[in-house]
């Protein structure tokens, strides 16, 4: 019984405690969104999203998944940016990867929309944090050309 405790505390030393994550039984590391809020002009074609290593060194590669989720900014017609999704690799020294989601620039004048841009991952060793972000699409002002609608 004493060594099973002794164990389990040596675990959590590990497992939970700051310093040299290679000594954990469980590798683990932290990517997440940075930063987690975007302001993009709908007249741009594309925003950039940024996912970094935030906690942990890499010992072998990581891959965390991206994607969209429709907010007041939608991806269905008329839509304000474009759906993407796809992989994100984190190999052995890479500690930023990015990925760019298109913007529609429609001719209605609209209040300021927002979309989310999401992280997930099946890889146990990896923790998602912040594992969204908002993107904050806003009209250029005095575009002459747009109607409200």
């Amino acid at each position: 019984m004493a060594l099973l405790l002794l164990l389990l505390l040596l675990f959590l030393k590990f497992l939970f405690l700051p310093g040299d994550l290679s000594l954990s039984p469980f590798i683990v590391i932290v990517v997440g969104f940075d930063p987690a809020s975007y302001f993009v002009n709908e007249t741009a074609s594309t925003v950039e999203l940024i996912v970094s290593l935030m906690m942990g060194s890499l010992e072998r590669s990581a891959i965390v998944s991206y994607f969209t989720i429709d907010g007041t900014a939608t991806s269905e017609a008329p839509a304000d940016f474009m759906s993407m999704s796809g992989p994100l690799t984190f190999s052995e020294g890479v500690v930023t990867q990015q990925f760019y989601i298109g913007i529609v620039n429609d001719d209605i004048v609209e209040s300021p929309e927002s979309f989310l841009a999401g992280l997930r991952t099946s890889d146990n060793s990896v923790r998602l944090l912040p594992d969204r972000a908002t993107v904050n699409i806003e009209e250029v002002p005095g575009d002459d050309r747009k109607w409200l609608l």
